[in-house]
């Protein structure tokens, strides 16, 4: 069964490598398309993911109509079951996605897979997965499913995708055995302050215009403003969702 999963990039050096380590033994294919990155971005995955295609984009900037135009564009190339994430979102299966999956291989499905986010108050630095993941586990984290828009598991020609690929045209439903894990604000450091300020600077006028991508607009002040909003109404992973703390602990502990 052919499972692949995109990707697009733009200097993604530091929340790459975690990204790429976790998501290698997911996924046998995996397509990162690149706006021009002038960090390391395209060494680290050659180095992690060596069989993995990169691909350069079409597009100048990070417009989220044209991004998810290219998207569905690639999708329709691919055959079998295809997702599209950002590099802050970490697909968590609860079993092995092969498995999950084999059941409707021979029939046309989309499955809804929930985000859930984790903050913390803490300067946190992680140097590799573990360490990432032992402090996402650790009490003082909080988690809430704040962040609605979800992502599209499906073996469509293409996710016939809603501006942001937060919705679909096809038919779907819930996927409870996979989780998605958002990084928009974990862990909260100087790098991924960095990370975060520099998309605005690839975003189009009409985007601007419009109010799509408000939040990569933030300024500092704004982003710690909203983490410790977030952060005062969340609970621990192991009571808000046990399935999934289970997950992590069986892999990264």
């Amino acid at each position: 069964m052919n499972i692949t999963v995109l990707i697009h990039i733009y200097n993604e050096e530091y929340l790459l490598p975690f990204w790429l380590n976790h998501h290698k033994d997911i996924f046998e294919h995996g397509i990162i398309i690149d706006y021009n990155s002038t960090d390391s971005s395209l060494n680290i995955c050659k180095k992690i993911c060596p069989t993995w295609e990169i691909r350069q984009s079409r597009n100048e900037f990070f417009g989220a109509r044209e991004i998810d135009a290219e998207v569905m564009d690639i999708e329709e190339t691919i055959n079998g079951f295809k997702i599209a994430l950002n590099v802050t979102e970490f697909l968590c299966p609860h079993t092995n996605l092969q498995d999950i999956l084999k059941n409707y291989e021979n029939q046309q499905v989309a499955f809804n897979i929930t985000t859930i986010s984790p903050y913390s108050l803490d300067i946190l630095e992680p140097s590799n997965n573990k360490e990432l993941f032992n402090y996402i586990l650790k009490d003082n984290t909080k988690f809430g499913y704040d962040r609605p828009p979800n992502r599209y598991l499906h073996n469509y020609a293409n996710g016939s995708y809603h501006t942001g690929r937060h919705m679909i045209n096809h038919p779907y439903s819930d996927m409870n055995d996979i989780s998605i894990i958002w990084l928009g604000f974990f862990p909260m450091n100087s790098k991924l302050i960095k990370r975060k300020l520099q998309i605005c600077t690839r975003q189009p006028q009409f985007d601007i215009v419009n109010g799509i991508g408000f939040q990569h607009r933030w300024d500092e002040n704004k982003q710690y403003e909203e983490l410790n909003t977030r952060y005062k109404i969340g609970y621990p992973l192991k009571q808000l969702n046990e399935k999934l703390y289970l997950t992590i602990k069986d892999k990264y502990i």
